[in-house]
């Protein structure tokens, strides 16, 4: 059987506490850069641009928060500003193995990279 969007959606629903699950909206984060910031923001919009519904500050049920998970192709998305690539690394280990996860820098993102 082929799984349609719809489907796909709810399965990765389903690892995100109920309470983080508001889609396209992004949510602000005053503990981290203003380039941080920006560049999930940047991320979020080309992600619902192209018709994908994401989640930002995702609380998985295995733990963790990620910046932006786009439900609709099963990626996490975490931006690196001021931590390092081998701490965030640490961090997924937390996250549900459904995802795959993109690393970018707000350099990356601004410059249109993604």
């Amino acid at each position: 059987m082929i799984k349609t969007k719809e489907m796909k959606e709810r399965e990765a629903l389903n690892l995100i506490e109920i309470s983080s699950r508001k889609m396209n909206v992004v949510k602000l984060n005053t503990h981290n850069t203003i380039a941080h910031e920006l560049a999930k923001t940047a991320v979020a919009y080309y992600r619902i641009k192209l018709g994908h519904n994401i989640i930002t500050e995702a609380k998985f049920k295995t733990g963790g928060i990620c910046d932006v998970v786009d439900v609709s192709n099963g990626e996490i998305i975490e931006i690196l500003a001021s931590e390092t690539k081998e701490e965030a690394e640490k961090k997924v280990k937390k996250y549900p193995e459904y995802f795959s996860v993109l690393f970018v820098t707000p350099e990356g993102v601004l410059g249109g990279t993604i």
